[in-house]
């Protein structure tokens, strides 16, 4: 090899001999090929820039990858110009050079003695994939905050859940850690949340983000960094070690053995004075490590490479093989808990390298050399060019994405879920990521289909969940990325549904007993997918869903097979605003088919139901009444004091409160409704407007005070001039 490399000791991954140097070479992908900032990376002190074979050895790349990935992997990792020599090395021109397992590179950089080392046992057989439900694929993102009644438009939802919540401020990091959850230390009962929401039949995902305040103390600039348990390790290796993130792996023990399916003794709860003792009470599905590791908008710190991500997820998915201290990991609290790793920013090849070297973190460090998840976990969004508007899922190619990523996943952990827990669009005209009106279609339209036909690419790609981004706007008015990518309006506005709730509502009511796997059918420019029924639930048996693959309006007349039924009549289910079970009408079937006019709004046709009328608009979201309001009727009641009556009122339920103007006091008509009258103790009352002499007695060495009318505002007059004068409906100020 070439530069640096000479002489260096490469440990072979499989040999199982600690080495440094593998950790750091992962750390190469620090630089361009995984973020837009250019980290120097410490690779460069290990091997020259013209060493693929020293990064890319067997048991870390096959020969075949190599060629695939080593020109890109370099070309990010070198100072030295563009790699173009891919091809693998043969061994006949490899000298060999291997001493009790580690192999020493010579100036020719043998790597035979890897290349010829056994291969390991191939894996037992996977199962084969299994298509998932369409009730809980259909998710969306939620937060603690949002209405129960809206979040049941989808049959899963993934909550952003931050760590500060659990353990505020004055409590100690793991493993003196007092944690609280009902109520938390922002005061809010997540017990009541989850268990409302598993009540109601939605699959729940924690995603738990953020840093403890133990962990950042005083020093706020750090609370979005990396969740080591001591900030001294940022910049080092170390935060490549499982060790560094024994605090989040022991709080995420703690919330698997609250909310997880199986209990855990009550000593090894870490719970603040006063909480409720809870635990395996199965309201919690899964739990995500972080979100968007991957991302470097916001410096080094915060980011994480692949190594360092791995580290992080191996400690939280069973406390690195049960090598960190007692009570920490996922697994460890509840072996069924789906543990996924951050959901990554982008779901391009990028994404999927990033995954690859966290695989060969794992196969290196971990003696199983399992994937410490569960689920791979993606977002995408699609954009034309990131500044004007959002693109629809075949111009931004949404299913080929996907496919790239199943299929990596059947080819290499075929076990493992794939998730997309970030796709949407905005409706706002300001926002890069808008969903255009066009032709016949308004914003909330285009936003609406094209998240349904997101969902059904999604599902054809055989990706195992998606939660579209987000239930509710941030805010109606903003023009920002994701202010205006909620299915509803904001919670100023009650969370009024947009027309793309009512479509995803209804997607959700026709499909959720049948699963949708297989290819689409296609012809030319129309899409066709064919859902099936689960035998053991009720519904249609048939359901297919036909759209236009196009943005310019397009409709077609065409038959639809429905899979050889002898059904007479067939419903078509139409997306309608204002129900949750769209437009439905009965249609004749002819010869196992059904003619309809596809247009680029997704359609239903179902086999084995009859058409239900249109549900109407949900009812308004009635804000729950605030502390204050507690017996009081919707409207206006006085606020007095125990004193007597003051010009304090409050608004219900919300429990806003105002005062009476011009120092009036509020009188109540006990049915929601009040008088603001003069004060008779006033000084004004029976006044006109204007300024007035008070005839309260003054202080020693103060001046006289007066009043402006109507008011009951007290002023007085200078010390210079310290005496009051009445002059009509004015005053003077003069010497005594």
């Amino acid at each position: 090899m070439y530069g640096h490399g000479l002489g260096t000791i490469v440990t072979h991954p499989r040999q199982g001999i600690p080495s440094a140097r593998p950790a750091r070479w992962f750390d190469c992908l620090l630089r361009k090929f995984f973020s837009l900032n250019d980290w120097t990376s410490p690779i460069l002190a290990d091997i020259g820039p013209r060493s693929p074979w020293n990064v890319a050895s067997s048991g870390f790349f096959d020969c075949d990858t190599i060629t695939r990935n080593s020109r890109r992997l370099l070309n990010a990792c070198s100072t030295a110009g563009v790699i173009s020599d891919t091809s693998c090395p043969r061994a006949a021109d490899l000298s060999t050079n291997v001493l009790n397992g580690p192999a020493r590179y010579s100036s020719k950089a043998s790597i035979a003695g890897l290349l010829a080392s056994p291969p390991p046992p191939p894996p037992p057989p996977s199962p084969p994939w299994r298509a998932p439900l369409m009730g809980p694929f259909i998710g969306i993102n939620s937060f603690v905050t949002e209405p129960l009644a809206r979040q049941t438009a989808a049959g899963s939802i993934r909550e952003y859940h931050d760590f500060s919540w659990d353990e505020g401020d004055g409590d100690k990091c793991f493993p003196s850690e007092s944690a609280k959850f009902n109520p938390d230390y922002s005061g809010f009962d997540s017990d009541d949340f989850y268990n409302r929401t598993s009540s109601a039949g939605i699959k729940t995902h924690v995603c738990l983000q953020g840093r403890p305040t133990c962990q950042y103390a005083s020093n706020a600039s750090t609370s979005g960094d990396k969740c080591v348990d001591d900030n001294s390790v940022l910049g080092t290796a170390r935060t490549s070690d499982p060790r560094s993130y024994s605090q989040i792996a022991g709080h995420l023990f703690q919330m698997a053995a609250r909310w997880g399916r199986k209990s855990v003794p009550d000593t090894s709860l870490r719970l603040a004075a006063g909480q409720p003792k809870l635990t395996g009470v199965g309201w919690v599905e899964g739990l995500e490590v972080r979100n968007e590791p991957n991302g470097g908008w916001h410096g080094r710190d915060p980011f994480m490479s692949p190594a360092e991500h791995a580290a992080l997820l191996s400690a939280c998915f069973d406390g690195h093989e049960s090598t960190l201290p007692a009570l920490t990991g996922i697994r460890n609290a509840d072996p069924s808990m789906l543990v996924s790793m951050g959901g990554l920013s982008g779901a391009t090849q990028v994404a999927l390298d990033y995954v690859k070297v966290m695989r060969l973190w794992f196969q290196h460090f971990r003696k199983d050399g399992k994937f410490a998840a569960d689920v791979l976990n993606f977002h995408f969004y699609c954009n034309d060019d990131q500044t004007s508007k959002g693109a629809s899922p075949e111009e931004c190619m949404f299913e080929e994405v996907a496919l790239n990523l199943s299929a990596w996943r059947d080819a290499n952990e075929p076990t493992l879920q794939v998730w997309l827990t970030e796709f949407g669009y905005d409706t706002s005209p300001r926002s890069p990521n808008l969903a255009p009106a066009y032709g016949s279609f308004d914003a909330e339209d285009v936003q609406g289909m094209w998240l349904i036909r997101t969902y059904m690419y999604l599902a054809a790609a055989r990706i195992d969940r998606a939660h579209m981004f987000m239930l509710a706007n941030v805010v109606d008015d903003g023009g920002t990325k994701f202010q205006t990518s909620g299915l509803t309006q904001d919670k100023e506005h009650a969370y009024t549904p947009k027309k793309s709730w009512y479509f995803v509502a209804t997607m959700s009511s026709v499909l959720a007993n049948t699963t949708c796997a297989g290819p689409l059918t296609r012809k030319d420019d129309l899409r066709i997918a064919k859902c099936v029924r689960v035998q053991s639930l009720g519904g249609a048996s048939v359901v297919v869903v036909a759209w236009m693959a196009t943005k310019t309006g397009q409709s077609l007349s065409t038959q639809l097979d429905l899979g050889g039924t002898t059904a007479k009549t067939a419903t078509l289910i139409e997306l309608w605003p204002n129900s949750t079970v769209g437009n439905q009408k009965a249609v004749p079937v002819a010869s196992g088919a059904v003619t309809v006019t596809v247009s680029e709004m997704p359609i239903f046709v179902a086999v084995g139901v009859d058409p239900v009328p249109q549900s109407g608009p949900v009812p308004p979201i009635t804000p729950a009444p605030a502390a204050d309001c507690e017996g009081l009727p919707v409207g206006l009641s006085c606020a007095n004091s125990t004193s007597g009556p003051t010009g304090n009122f409050i608004m219900c339920p919300d429990g806003t409160t105002e005062e009476c103007p011009d120092g009036g006091i509020c009188m109540d008509h006990h049915n929601g409704t009040i008088s603001c009258v003069a004060d008779p103790t006033s000084p004004c009352t029976g006044k006109p407007l204007g300024l007035f002499c008070t005839d309260a007695p003054t202080q020693p060495g103060w001046p006289d005070s007066y009043v402006e009318c109507p008011g009951v505002l007290t002023r007085y007059c200078p010390i210079e001039t310290p005496k009051c004068s009445q002059v009509g409906t004015t005053i003077n100020c003069g010497p005594r």
